[in-house]
């Protein structure tokens, strides 16, 4: 009987020890449950902020690249344009030479 008490009373020092363990490591666990929860929400709430941020780069992206087109496409009227000046320039200058040679010419034959 005496032998049962005591093996009795071991198995519940055993199972306080066992019980007392398995609450400070669920106490533990809870607060690495918390902390893991915290940072989710962190991360959720960086992510947000980096998506807004991407959303926003390329609505700029979008802009800019407008911006260029509208950029080359003035720069390829202002090259046409001056293209034409440039040969009405040559024709204006070409045409005076002819207009001195002829002058030149019709003097010295007087």
């Amino acid at each position: 009987m005496e032998t049962n008490i005591t093996e009795l009373q071991t198995i519940n020092i055993r199972l306080q020890k066992e019980s007392s363990q398995q609450k400070k490591r669920m106490e533990e666990l809870e607060t690495q449950l918390t902390e893991a929860q915290t940072e989710l929400q962190k991360a959720r709430k960086q992510s947000s902020l980096l998506g807004n941020q991407l959303k926003e780069l390329e609505r700029t992206s979008i802009r800019q690249e407008e911006s260029l087109r509208i950029a080359n496409e003035s720069l390829a009227a202002y090259e046409k344009e001056n293209n034409r000046t440039q040969k009405r320039l040559k024709a204006q200058r070409n045409l005076a030479y002819g207009i001195g040679t002829v002058l030149l010419a019709a003097w010295v034959r007087k």
